[in-house]
């Protein structure tokens, strides 16, 4: 059991890797404590064994989603091949992850999703619109148009 008030209000980082390491044996209940955590102390630290165990497809695809979860909410420092190698991989966890992390650097993949409504990567290339800090017009009606998508995630995202 961890003191999850502790860890968060004093953001207390010598909890950092036991709460890594908890993720991966943790029972579902507990993943949502141990992923809040580990956002509040955003360590430089996860962020290596976090990208190793999503990356891990042994792993279970909710342990996975929980350091993807973790990930996605700190800068991290990938590589622009990292990202496009995961994004040209057969795995869907790892897919999402990557179409929600590019940058301007991979805006050719972003437009390409963006032009599909209906891909399910695209709440993802919405996320990593974002990342581009782009306000071109064009996008800003991209962002319009997904306030008005089926699928809640898009709209929450636009």
């Amino acid at each position: 059991m961890f003191p999850h008030e502790h860890i968060q209000t004093a953001e207390d980082r010598s909890w950092t890797l036991r709460l890594v390491e908890a993720i991966s044996t943790a029972e579902t209940e507990n993943l949502d404590a141990i992923k809040t955590s580990l956002i509040a102390l955003s360590d430089p630290r996860s962020f290596a064994p976090l990208t190793a165990m999503a990356l891990d497809t042994n792993n279970l695809p909710a342990v996975r989603q929980a350091a993807i979860d973790v990930l996605l909410s700190q800068v991290t420092t990938e590589a622009p091949e990292e990202r496009k190698k995961w994004w040209q991989t057969g795995d869907e966890i790892i897919k999402h992850y990557a179409a929600a992390k590019f940058e301007r650097t991979e805006i050719d993949i972003i437009e390409t999703i963006l032009a599909e409504p209906e891909s399910p990567y695209f709440a993802d290339a919405l996320t990593a619109l974002e990342n581009t800090q782009s306000e071109e017009v064009k996008y800003q009606q991209v962002l319009i148009e997904a306030l008005k998508h089926a699928d809640p995630d898009v709209r929450l995202n636009a």
